[in-house]
Formats: C-alpha cells, structure tokens, sequence
C-alpha cells in the first residue's frame, strides 16, 4: 500500500479483468 494509485489501478484492472471475462463467456460458451 506504498502508492494508492497503484491499488486503484490493480482494483481498477481486476474489474476490467473480470467484465472481459464475462463477455468472452457469453460469446463463447463452448470455451467454458
């Protein structure tokens, strides 16, 4: 927690991360 620029940024990516997820899940369900 030395930078809290950086933990909004991994929070930030993380949710990012997780949206992308979905997405590529429902329009591939076949790579589940």
């Amino acid at each position: 927690m030395k930078d809290p620029r950086k933990v909004t940024v991994v929070i930030g990516a993380g949710s990012i991360g997780q949206a992308i997820a979905r997405r590529v899940s429902a329009g591939r369900p076949s790579a589940k």
